[in-house]
């Protein structure tokens, strides 16, 4: 089993520093995507993590979630990741959706790092070693965040 890390955050602000940080300690793939999967309750903070984590990978684009679109792609500079892939699976209804639009040449792009909103959705399809992160709330503002990392051990917590 991966290590498993479990942090506090007191505020939106924080999680996003909290998920800037973690994103900068992301290893490149030499085979295949990096992915990463969200998951919490409805208002947990998945988007707002998406944002921190964007910005950790040097971002420079608005970060929205891709609600309507499902994917939304974002070219990054100065990062050993080329590509930041945005997926939200809120409003899909058939992981097939996803297999239609490309997922698996997103997939098995070495170079993308892909993070996915409602990941719970699509878990059948993702790779083995998807790094799983659940947001829970501990509070009004508070959030629980739990880091899962299945295949990156040496990956240090945020």
């Amino acid at each position: 089993m991966g290590k498993k890390s479990t942090i506090q955050s007191q505020s939106e602000e924080e999680t996003r520093q909290i998920a800037e940080q973690f994103a900068k300690t992301l290893p490149f793939k030499k085979e295949g995507a990096l992915v990463v999967a969200l998951s919490g309750d409805l208002g947990a903070g998945k988007t707002v993590f998406a944002q921190g984590f964007a910005r950790g990978l040097g971002a420079l684009a608005l970060i929205t979630s891709p609600t309507f679109l499902l994917i939304r792609h974002t070219p990054l500079s100065g990062s050993h990741f080329s590509q930041f892939v945005h997926i939200d699976c809120y409003r899909l209804e058939d992981p097939a959706e996803l297999l239609a639009l490309g997922l698996r040449e997103v997939l098995s792009e070495a170079g993308n790092v892909v993070l996915i909103e409602w990941a719970d959705r699509i878990r059948g399809i993702l790779p083995a070693d998807t790094i799983w992160v659940s947001l829970s709330y501990a509070g009004d503002q508070e959030r629980e965040i739990t880091i899962q990392k299945e295949a990156f051990p040496g990956i240090g917590g945020a």
